[in-house]
């Protein structure tokens, strides 16, 4: 009897033990699981996969990334004087530039080179062009908070892309985030831009749905594919030309493109430019005043 009673004793004691270590084991896992989920998988996975990404589930909310994008976007304004028949006028333009560093900024050209100002008439509102030939002065500003400005000069213009690198005359808080691949770009990647329709800088996410822009021509037929374009869902007011395009990156963000034009009628689809033919052209007109970080 006694005997019987220590077996079922030691049979006792091996299945607690079975049971505590079981249980621990599914209490580490459980553990671990909470700790990737909750922010840890941004450290364990970043930079293992190197593709952007589809969903904002490997960014770090300690790192608070999306409130420190709009450090370095700022606030642009022209203002063009002309003369058409003896008469002087003024018009203004606004979009947004991006601080590649402390002196130089990305933003669209049509910002900094006003070509029409727009009249009404009794026949409804129409674009009056304004040539080279009739401006008597035209200046780009950035516009700060407290309402002071800080005069910019042209380093650079595409004409045909359609951007334009600003030097600044005062250092200014530049781009705290890389810039980005745009060849690995995918459709359906996760995108925003940091964009300002006088309300306050604001973060509009979306998808890109295009990584090239075709032409089709009056048969239907496709005419032009331009590769250096892409479009994103993400909403787009008049105002936003300039404005830095973000993907993120195993978590992180990084500039991708440029928004230089949109479609009214598609509900603000919003069109950008590429930032890898950006930096191809940059580069051949880099200067000691203004080199890419």
């Amino acid at each position: 009897m006694q005997k019987i009673i220590i077996y079922e004793y030691i049979k006792y004691q091996k299945n607690v033990k079975w049971f505590l270590s079981y249980n621990c084991f599914a209490l580490l896992f459980s553990i671990g699981l909470w700790l990737i989920f909750a922010g840890c998988g941004p450290a364990l996975v970043r930079g293992f996969d190197r593709h952007y990404d589809y969903s904002t589930i490997f960014m770090d909310p300690a790192e608070d990334d999306l409130a420190r994008t709009p450090s370095g976007v700022y606030r642009i304004q022209t203002i063009t004087q002309f003369r058409i028949s003896g008469e002087t006028y003024t018009a203004r333009a606004a979009g947004l530039a991006t601080a590649l560093n402390p002196y130089c900024l990305l933003t669209a050209k049509h910002v900094v080179k006003i070509e029409s100002f727009r009249v009404a008439t009794p026949m409804g509102i129409i674009d009056i062009p304004i040539s080279d030939t009739t401006k008597i002065e035209e200046r780009s500003y950035i516009v700060l908070d407290d309402g002071s400005r800080i005069e910019t000069d042209t380093l650079y213009a595409d004409e045909i892309m359609d951007f334009t690198v600003l030097k600044s005359d005062k250092a200014m808080a530049f781009l705290p985030f890389p810039i980005g691949d745009s060849d690995r770009l995918r459709i359906g990647n996760l995108s925003f831009l940091v964009g300002n329709f006088q309300t306050g800088f604001s973060i509009r996410f979306g998808r890109i749905t295009q990584v090239e822009f075709v032409t089709y021509g009056p048969g239907g037929g496709v005419v032009d594919i331009r590769k250096d374009i892409l479009s994103f869902s993400a909403i787009t007011v008049e105002g936003d030309s300039g404005s830095p395009i973000f993907g993120i990156r195993d978590g992180k963000p990084e500039l991708i493109g440029m928004v230089t034009f949109i479609v009214i009628p598609a509900r603000g689809l919003g069109y950008g430019l590429k930032i890898n033919p950006i930096i191809d052209r940059l580069k051949k007109f880099e200067s000691k005043s203004c080199t890419l970080k």
